[in-house]
């Protein structure tokens, strides 16, 4: 078998379709087709940071397993889960880290500058006026796409709205690098509801931002939330907003 079949049965065998169109959706690619041919797809275009979170969902034994199959390699049940798939994914370099025409890799960004960005348009427009969540969203949105238009136009290219991620969709999305969920929380149910999220995506993104419009109830606690949830490892911005009647 080739090298870069390989990577493909290990992802064909170990995850469900759903699963795989997820990986998929979060890449930016299809969602179409069967099993084999989303494995293929997603082992022709995801970078080894990305594949590395996918293939560490799996447990050691079922890597152990596939090293001893594939290559032979027997390897110490004392050997941690990074190591694993750090051999697994070395065994296969010559397909997914290949620079040859098709494959996939992501612009850079980081966390820090989208972040920074946000804050811009908290300090230009704080306290903003907003009908809703989903108006609140479209402001932030229209700032967001207005500067990396101007400053960082291939990063616009990466942006996408309502990305598919676990069980959830996740506001904005670049890539597997940076995840935005955007929220104007009414109630606690809410807020426990966005750490969830959270939970979920920084298995998926590199860096998580949240942010929270603060529009004054007296019974949350916006800023225990947001302490908690930087806890989880996500940047957080609070903007004070005022609701339009």
């Amino acid at each position: 078998m080739r090298k870069e079949d390989i990577l493909v049965d290990i992802l064909d065998y170990s995850f469900y379709k759903e699963e795989l169109q997820k990986f998929a959706d979060s890449l930016g690619l299809k969602k179409y087709g069967t099993k084999r041919e989303l494995a293929k797809r997603i082992a022709k275009n995801a970078d080894q940071e990305f594949l590395t979170k996918i293939l560490s969902k799996l447990s050691k034994k079922d890597l152990r397993g596939y090293l001893q199959y594939y290559f032979g390699v027997g390897m110490s049940s004392r050997v941690t889960k990074e190591e694993l798939v750090k051999t697994i994914l070395k065994k296969t370099k010559s397909h997914h880290t290949s620079k040859s025409k098709g494959t996939y890799k992501e612009t850079p960004v980081s966390g820090e500058y989208i972040s920074k960005i946000i804050r811009e348009f908290k300090r230009i427009e704080e306290p903003v006026s907003a009908r809703d969540e989903a108006d609140f969203e479209k402001q932030l949105l229209s700032f967001l796409k207005g500067k990396l238009s101007e400053k960082r136009p291939k990063l616009l290219e990466m942006l996408k709205r309502q990305a598919t991620v676990g069980k959830y969709r996740i506001d904005i999305a670049f890539g597997s690098q940076v995840g935005i969920e955007i929220k104007l929380p009414k109630s606690t149910s809410s807020l426990q509801r966005l750490s969830g999220q959270v939970d979920v995506y920084k298995d998926y993104f590199k860096h998580i931002i949240v942010v929270i419009g603060d529009i004054g109830k007296k019974n949350l606690d916006i800023k225990e939330w947001a302490k908690k949830i930087r806890k989880k490892g996500a940047i957080v911005i609070v903007i004070k907003t005022e609701q339009k009647k």
